[in-house]
């Protein structure tokens, strides 16, 4: 049996979960399930089983589809610009951050079907769409964007999966030189396409709230830059717990170089972002109008403060740590940098909706009816009445669930995609170690299966010359196929076919 045959019969028999990752598979479905028959509740009861209601006509929902659109945009940001700007000490991390922006932005379109009172009539979005409308612009981008996705991941991937006779490859064969380079410059194409893409995508979605002359507190022209860098923030912070996830794992070799560059890219982005909403506070602070002022004022220091203020000490925290050396070269404190930074703007986008709704546009009395019978006691007193003149909300036992269920379904198609698709690509040290035979040769199998997934490459593909630069960045199904022994979600490695 020959190297490459081996190889690949090696991989193939270890496509599959391990008992942990089985058990977190099965989890994820049961939790999934549950989020779907709560949706089906819903569909049954209608939006009255959830708490919006005529004054608070957005909610959760939409509070989760515009923060996982913005991490989407940010996971495509930090795959493209490796390739554009030439960053060789992250280019090895593209095509697993490509599959997080995938999976990210396919939950968040969704996401938009829960918030539907009508969803068997989503198609009405089109037929009787309102072109000059961002809501329609945003649907358009979103749908190109999820495509735009999907063709760059399998330009990143199709040598690999030609290697492995897979009908996901459509015709394409395993990699040689010229292949190669052709593959080169069409994903240098997507990634110089992929960058004001999603910058578009996040920028149209802004659009829907910050064009609204009605709403004082969502009106400007901050909420473009201010949605970019919370992308940005994100999406690097979801990236990396992903990728440090997958390294504790075994997966592969993020590398300390591409964890310091990418924590110091988030410094930045923690910067940026704290710049412009300090700006957006002190401008409505300043004009003083009154229902920017009333909104701002309720954040600060009303029923709502504790948002605001758990946004702004996280943000911090978690600047702290990523500005500091030690921090950004500690895989546990970057972890934790990234966790704060994620539940910094998830309570970001929680302000925008909550806060940009809580005074209706008509403020006399008696309010706003909730669609609700007035509430009396035992004598008959009016307890709550059916009509509001400022809105309160907190999110329904069935709102949970269905984001729950969201949430698991992210999950399980991370877990999949990672188990089954080539995501994974050698490191650029394994890189410059193959071009050279000699140092290749000279390479112990011990020390090599104790790398992880990037590391654990037979000797044999190791040693074998690579005859061009455009050979050497080609990652073929041969060159990171078998699994790392330390690999603990996965099925462990089986050697013993590629020793036939």
């Amino acid at each position: 049996m020959s190297t490459h045959d081996s190889v690949i019969s090696s991989t193939v028999a270890n496509r599959r979960f391990s008992v942990p990752g089985r058990v977190a598979v099965l989890a994820l479905l049961a939790l999934f399930a549950y989020g779907v028959w709560a949706w089906s509740y819903q569909v049954s009861n209608g939006l009255g089983a959830t708490n919006m209601r005529d004054i608070q006509i957005w909610g959760a929902y939409i509070a989760l589809f515009m923060f996982l659109v913005g991490a989407s945009a940010g996971g495509m940001i930090v795959a493209s610009i490796a390739t554009v700007f030439h960053i060789d000490k992250i280019s090895h991390l593209s095509r697993y951050a490509v599959w997080v922006s995938l999976v990210t932005i396919t939950i968040a379109g969704l996401t938009i079907i829960p918030d539907l009172g009508e969803p068997q009539r989503f198609w009405h979005m089109f037929t009787y769409a309102s072109w000059t409308s961002p809501m329609i612009w945003d649907v358009i981008v979103v749908l190109g964007y999820g495509f735009m996705n999907l063709c760059y991941l399998w330009v990143h991937t199709r040598r690999d999966l030609a290697a492995r006779h897979s009908w996901l490859a459509f015709g394409s064969r395993p990699a040689t030189e010229g292949s190669a380079r052709g593959d080169h410059r069409l994903i240098a194409a997507f990634a110089y396409l992929a960058i004001p893409f999603a910058f578009a995508l996040h920028s149209i979605t802004a659009f829907i709230i910050g064009t609204m002359p009605s709403h004082p507190y969502w009106y400007s022209t901050a909420m473009a830059p201010l949605f970019i860098t919370s992308a940005l923030t994100s999406g690097v912070a979801l990236v990396l717990l992903v990728l440090l996830a997958l390294e504790r794992l075994g997966r592969l070799e993020v590398g300390a170089d591409a964890r310091r560059w990418l924590a110091g890219f988030l410094a930045v982005a923690i910067l940026l972002n704290f710049f412009i909403i300090a700006v957006e506070v002190i401008t409505i602070s300043e004009g003083r109008l009154v229902g920017a002022w009333a909104a701002v004022s309720q954040l600060m220091i009303g029923s709502y403060g504790w948002i605001f203020w758990t946004e702004v000490v996280t943000g911090i925290a978690a600047l702290a740590v990523v500005m500091t050396p030690r921090g950004r070269s500690s895989r546990p404190l970057v972890a934790a940098a990234s966790g704060l930074v994620l539940l910094n703007v998830a309570l970001e986008r929680v302000q925008l909706i909550v806060g940009g709704l809580r005074y209706p546009n008509i403020g006399a009395a008696p309010g706003i009816s909730l669609g609700t019978p007035a509430q009396l006691n035992m004598i008959g007193v009016p307890t709550r009445s059916s009509f509001v003149e400022v809105a309160r909300y907190t999110p329904s036992w069935v709102e949970w669930s269905i984001i729950v269920g969201l949430c698991a379904l992210w999950g399980l198609l991370l877990l999949v995609g990672i188990r089954f698709l080539p995501l994974g690509t050698r490191h650029p040290a394994a890189l410059a170690a193959s071009a050279s035979p000699t140092r290749a040769a000279a390479t112990p199998a011990s020390a090599v299966a104790g790398r992880g997934l990037e590391g654990a490459l037979p000797v044999a593909v190791l040693a074998a010359p690579t005859p061009s630069l455009g050979g050497q960045l080609d990652v073929r199904y041969e060159q990171w196929g078998a699994l790392a022994k330390s690999d603990r979600l996965f099925a462990p490695s089986d050697t013993r076919s590629a020793r036939s």
